[in-house]
C-alpha cells in the first residue's frame, strides 16, 4: 500500500488547498502581489523557510479557519526535512499507513478470518487512498477516528467487560485530537464518545465518562478560537438544498468515501453506479448489524459502533446543515465517515457473498467482497496528475507548455479568486523567471486588464490563461467568463490552440497561440 500511496505524492499537481498548507508552514507572511505583471519568482518567495511551531498555530488563529494538530506534526516533519510538498506528502502517506495498521488490529480482534480482505477494502478505499497524498490533515483524521474506533470497541459475546484506563483515556486523546484537527470531526466525535456516556450509564462504570472528560480537556484550549472561526467564510456554501437535493448528496458522498474515480478517463455512469452498489452494500451490513443487535443483547463492539456513527453522525450532518443553512456539497467533508462505511460495505459485501453460496452451493462466498477489493484498486491514483474527485490542478501541465513553449515566449494570465491559494498554486511548478499576469479580483476591472495586457503580448507566441475555482463550474469551459481578456488576445493575432490536457480544455486552464 505504501508503493501505491507514493505514485501519487509523484504525480500529482499540487492543488489549491495544498498550496495554502505550504505556505502557511513557511517563515513569511503570505502577501498578495498585483494585480498586474511579475515573475513567479516574487510569489515563490513565499514558500521560503519554516515557522516555529508558535507562529503557526498563531498563522492559524488570525489566517485560517482550521485548527492546528495536523499542520503543526507536518511542521515538525519539515524542521527536519525543509518545507516542500512532497515532505509534507509523505507525512500524510505514514498517518495513513499508521490508520490501516491499526485497522488491521480491529479486524485482527474481532474478524480473524478475513481480516486481510477488510483491511484491503478500508486501504484501497478512495479517502483512505487520496489522502494518503494529500498536504492536508484528512489523513490524520483517519489515523484518529481509527484509535478511537479501536479503543471503544469491546467484544461482543456477553462477557462482562471492565473498563481499561488507557483505553479509556486513549480513546479520549483519540476524540479530542480530531476536533483539533478539523471542526467536521464533530459529527463522528460525538457518537463516539456517546458510545462511552451510554457504556458507563448501562454498566455503571462511570470511569468510562473519563473518555468525554479527556476529549473535552484536550480541545477546551482551542474552544474560544473556534467560537472565534464560526463566524469566518459567511458566504461559503451557503443554502440548504432541501432535504431531497442533501439525501441526494448523502447518497454520492458517503458510498463516494470508498467508492470514487481518480481519473477523468473513467465514466461517469461506472462511478454513479458503483456508488449505488457500494451504498446498498453498506445498507446491507448496516442490517446486519441491527439484526444482530435485535437477536439479543450486544455489547459495543466495533460492528456495533460503526453503525452508531454512522447513523447518528450522518443525522448530526443533516441537522447542523439545516440549522446553518449550509450546504456542505464536497466529497471530502465526509472524509470522517470513511473507516466505518469502508467496514460496512465490506462487511455487506461477504453477506452478499454467503447469502448467494446458501442458495448456490458452488458460489464463493467470498467472490462479492474480493470483487469489491478489486473495483476500488482499480479506482486508484496510478499516476494521474490530478485527481476528480478531491481538489487538483493541472499546474504541471501549465508549467509543461511554458516549458515547451519557452518562458520567454509564454505569459501565463492568472485569476487568483477570492483567496490565496489559486495565485499560490498558479506559481508553484513554473520557472522562477516566468512572467505571470494577475488579474484584479473582480470581474469589473478586467476590462482595463486587457488594455494592460497589449504591451506585455509583443514577442510572445504562447498566451495561457489559468483559472480559479471560486468562479464557474469545474465541468464546462471557462473561457466565456473571461470576454475581455479573450477578446484582446483574439486582436493581438492570438488563435485558441489545444492543450496538453486535451480532455480538460476550458476547465482548468485554456491556451492561445500565434
Amino acid at each position: 500500500m505504501a508503493i501505491v500511496y507514493s505514485l501519487g505524492v509523484f504525480s500529482r499537481s499540487i492543488w489549491y488547498d495544498e498550496a495554502i498548507t505550504l505556505q502557511s508552514n513557511a517563515a513569511v507572511d503570505y502577501v498578495q502581489p498585483g494585480p498586474g505583471p511579475l515573475a513567479a519568482e516574487q510569489v515563490q518567495r513565499q514558500f521560503d523557510g519554516v515557522r516555529i511551531l508558535p507562529q503557526l498555530i498563531d498563522n492559524y488563529i488570525e489566517n485560517d479557519v482550521h485548527p492546528p494538530l495536523y499542520f503543526g506534526v507536518a511542521n515538525a516533519a519539515t524542521w527536519v526535512f525543509g518545507n516542500s510538498l512532497t515532505v509534507m506528502r509523505f507525512v500524510s502517506v505514514a498517518l495513513v499507513l499508521a490508520s490501516v495498521v491499526l485497522f488491521a488490529r480491529l479486524m485482527a480482534r474481532f474478524e480473524p478470518p478475513r481480516a486481510l480482505a477488510y483491511v484491503l477494502a478500508y486501504g484501497l478505499s478512495f479517502s483512505v487512498a487520496t489522502s494518503a497524498h494529500d498536504a492536508r490533515g484528512y489523513a490524520m483524521v483517519l489515523l484518529l477516528a481509527v484509535l478511537a474506533w479501536l479503543t471503544a470497541a469491546q467484544p461482543a459475546d456477553g462477557a462482562a467487560s471492565r473498563p481499561v484506563l488507557w483505553r479509556v483515556v486513549v480513546n479520549g486523546l483519540a476524540c479530542g485530537g480530531l476536533l483539533l484537527t478539523h471542526y467536521f470531526a464533530v459529527f463522528i466525535v460525538v457518537p463516539l464518545l456517546g458510545v462511552q456516556v451510554l457504556r458507563g450509564l448501562v454498566t455503571r462504570r462511570f470511569l468510562y465518562w473519563l473518555s468525554p472528560l479527556v476529549a473535552f480537556l484536550v480541545f477546551l484550549p482551542w474552544l474560544p478560537v473556534m467560537l472565534h472561526h464560526m463566524g469566518a467564510r459567511p458566504d461559503q456554501m451557503t443554502g440548504f438544498p432541501g432535504l431531497v437535493g442533501w439525501v441526494k448528496e448523502m447518497l454520492a458522498f458517503l458510498p463516494g468515501q470508498v467508492f470514487s474515480a481518480t481519473s477523468f478517463e473513467v465514466p461517469n455512469l461506472v462511478q454513479k453506479y458503483g456508488r449505488l452498489a457500494c451504498f446498498a452494500l453498506i445498507a446491507l451490513g448496516g442490517s446486519g448489524v441491527l439484526a444482530a443487535m435485535l437477536r439479543g443483547p450486544r455489547r459495543w463492539d466495533h460492528a456495533t459502533i460503526a453503525l452508531f456513527v454512522v447513523g447518528v453522525g450522518v443525522g448530526l450532518f443533516l441537522v447542523a446543515s439545516v440549522l446553518m443553512d449550509r450546504s456542505f456539497n464536497a466529497l471530502r467533508y465526509w472524509t470522517f465517515f470513511t473507516p466505518f462505511v469502508a467496514y460496512l460495505a465490506a462487511r455487506g459485501a461477504l453477506m452478499l457473498g454467503q447469502g448467494i453460496a446458501r442458495a448456490i452451493p458452488v458460489f464463493p462466498a467470498l467472490a462479492p467482497l474480493w470483487l469489491l477489493v478489486a473495483g476500488l484498486a482499480a479506482m486508484l491514483n496510478f499516476g494521474f496528475e490530478t485527481n476528480r474527485n478531491r481538489g487538483g490542478g493541472f499546474y504541471r501541465s501549465i508549467a509543461a507548455e511554458a516549458a515547451q513553449a519557452g518562458t520567454d515566449q509564454t505569459l501565463i494570465v492568472v485569476d487568483p479568486g477570492v483567496g490565496r491559494g489559486a495565485t499560490l498554486a498558479a506559481a508553484f511548478e513554473v520557472a522562477p523567471e516566468q512572467l505571470l499576469y494577475l488579474l484584479p479580483r473582480e470581474p469589473g476591472d478586467w476590462a482595463a486588464a486587457a488594455a494592460d495586457l497589449a504591451p506585455l503580448l509583443d514577442n510572445r507566441s504562447t498566451v495561457i490563461l489559468a483559472f480559479t475555482i471560486d468562479r464557474g463550474s469545474m465541468n464546462t469551459d471557462k473561457t466565456a467568463l473571461y470576454g475581455d481578456i479573450v477578446a484582446q488576445l483574439h486582436e493581438q493575432g492570438f488563435a485558441r490552440a489545444p492543450i496538453l490536457a486535451a480532455a480538460q480544455d476550458g476547465r482548468h486552464y485554456a491556451k492561445w497561440t500565434r
